[in-house]
């Protein structure tokens, strides 16, 4: 099928589907698009399985999945796969740092520099690093950094 550049959820057929549940809100997002009876092609509880059930695409070429470009865009680099924007997908995933009270700062800062100069090589995401906050008023809490992978 030629799919357009923006795929609606509507248009996917979960039948067809190589199910990742990442979290509670993409459940939540995909019992909205889906019947929560429909049955998928399979359920994978590892992104890592993506993979291996995409390389078995001669025998499944109507296959579909729905994962964060942070795992689609390496997995489609390496398996010449076809990767199309979702409409109304799921909300980003955003991956959050705590540091604790008792972390060396200076190792802190080197490593999140390094973190942040390897997403910077990755179009498809979004790194807040630069937004760093760390909670000096409350060093007990330790300090707060997040990542978002659109």
């Amino acid at each position: 099928m030629d799919w357009p550049d923006t795929v609606p959820p509507s248009a996917l057929d979960p039948a067809k589907e190589l199910r990742l549940p990442w979290n509670p809100e993409y459940a939540l997002w995909h019992s909205f698009w889906f019947s929560a009876a429909a049955i998928p092609r399979a359920v994978l509880n590892q992104m890592s399985l993506l993979e291996e059930f995409f390389s078995w695409r001669d025998n499944w070429p109507d296959s579909w999945a729905i994962a964060p470009a942070v795992v689609a865009v390496p997995l489609a680099r390496k398996l010449g796969l076809t990767i199309r924007r979702l409409e109304n997908g799921p909300a980003d995933e955003i991956i959050y740092y705590l540091r604790g009270p008792q972390r060396e700062e200076s190792l802190t800062s080197a490593f999140l520099a390094c973190l942040n100069r390897e997403l910077a090589k990755r179009p498809e995401v979004e790194s807040l690093l630069h937004g760093i906050t760390y909670n000096k008023n409350h060093p007990e809490r330790g300090g707060f950094y997040y990542v978002s992978f659109l």
